[in-house]
Formats: C-alpha cells, structure tokens, sequence
C-alpha cells in the first residue's frame, strides 16, 4: 500500500512510529508539543479517555515503553487530510512486553495533529478488547511468578 506523507504531520509521524518501534522514550516524547492533547475513545479500563500536556502524557506513555520487550509495525498507510495540519494513520501492530508474558496484535488507526512543527494532538482507535486480554495474561504470569524480573 502506497504511503504519502506529503505534509508535515506525515514526517513527524514516521519518526514517532520509528521511536515506538525502537522503543525510544526520550526520542517519542520529543516530538509531542507542550500542549498536546491524547485521545483513546476506545480506552482501557480503568485508562484516561483524555490526556492534556506533555508530561501528562509522559506519565501516561510511560507503561508503554518500559517493559516492551519487542514491538512491530507493518501496513503504515499515511493520509492527509484536507486540513494540512491532519493525517489519518492506519498499521497492524504488534508487541510482547514482560518477558513475553504478554503479547498483543491489532489494528490501530490514528488521527494524529501538528502544531508549531510538533505533534499536537492524537485521537487513538484500537480493538482495546485485545490488549485488555494481552494485559490479563500478563498479569496473571507475573503474579504466578512472584512478580516480573525475579
């Protein structure tokens, strides 16, 4: 599938998908603005639907990077909207965390936003049922085990 990344939130989202999947924390949060604003309407139980600021969403972002042992992304497809400020991102993710004592694949599909050469917003669309039973899984490994790295 082709890719177009003809406008600026294209570029800057290759590079925080390259982040994600490098699993470069200091790198992905670089590239958010100050005064970003996260979206999951599709949120984890017990998750934010909405996150405001950079270092809300640091905090927040933090379980997503420590702990992943791998992550891949495969099928990116980049649109523009007609708002140049606005992409439609879609990909198949997948990633092991904990050891491999959880795993989660699906699609994700993103709105991701611009602003000031950052990214400014992101409103998030995922099967959450997968990464909830992903979750479980791991949990119930870790709490067998004595607790994770032990």
């Amino acid at each position: 599938m082709p890719i177009s990344d003809s406008n600026e939130v294209g570029s800057l989202v290759r590079e925080a998908l390259d982040a994600l999947v490098k699993i470069d924390f200091d790198r992905y949060m670089a590239l958010w603005h100050e005064d970003c604003r996260v979206e999951y309407p599709t949120h984890l139980p017990g998750m934010p639907e909405v996150i405001a600021g950079k270092a809300s969403l640091s905090k927040h972002n933090h379980r997503a990077f420590h702990g992943i042992d791998y992550r891949e992304i495969r099928d990116l497809e980049i649109r523009p909207l007609e708002d140049s400020r606005f992409s439609l991102v879609e990909f198949e993710m997948e990633q092991s965390f904990g050891g491999g004592a959880g795993s989660f694949k699906g699609r994700v599909c993103v709105i991701f936003g611009e602003r000031d050469g950052k990214l400014g917003s992101m409103r998030e669309y995922m099967d959450s049922r997968l990464l909830v039973e992903a979750i479980a899984k791991y949990d119930e490994v870790v709490a067998h085990s004595g607790g994770y790295g032990q």
